[in-house]
């Protein structure tokens, strides 16, 4: 049978155990200072969700607040009628800021709920953008269909 020496598994246990574990408490530290130090009385109640307690996370980290107030008003554009190009282009000044921001954030909840909000606007995008490029080209192909009917019809028609 081989046995170990003591200093074999001890450094053993540091270097391969000791960082899992100092990262998840470092996590749960941070979700518990935003929870905690949350004026908002109505987050502690409700659960906040993952939006919420990303910006409650990053209330020291003023650049990550004016990225996520842009993604915010790029959300609200897309729900106006008409906006979707305004919207696109907050999405992507946006979600340039955030990746920036996401590549320099360290490891912990609050990159965790970064990464997620990155994806989930990244898909809000994909899919406006799909839906205005489908718009565009319904709306060339009706051009189109009446530019060609108008023709025939000029070509038919003569002064008499």
């Amino acid at each position: 049978m081989l046995r170990l020496p003591y200093r074999s598994t001890a450094r053993l246990w540091t270097s391969l155990c000791l960082p899992c574990t100092v990262r998840q408490y470092v996590s749960r530290a941070e979700e518990l200072k935003a929870i905690v130090s949350s004026s908002n009385q109505a987050l502690l109640r409700q659960g906040a969700s993952a939006q919420d307690l990303l910006r409650e996370m990053a209330r020291d980290k003023p650049r990550l607040l004016a990225a996520l107030e842009v993604a915010s008003a790029a959300v609200a554009k897309e729900e106006e009628a008409g906006g979707e190009q305004d919207a696109l282009d907050l999405y992507q000044h946006s979600l340039g800021e955030l990746l920036l921001l996401l590549a320099g954030e360290p490891p912990g909840r609050r990159r965790e709920l970064l990464h997620t909000e990155v994806q989930n606007l990244m898909a809000r995008a994909e899919y406006l953008k799909e839906q205005v490029k489908m718009r565009e080209s319904h709306w060339e192909a009706e051009t189109l269909d009446k530019e060609g009917l108008s023709e025939s019809v000029r070509s038919s028609c003569t002064l008499q």
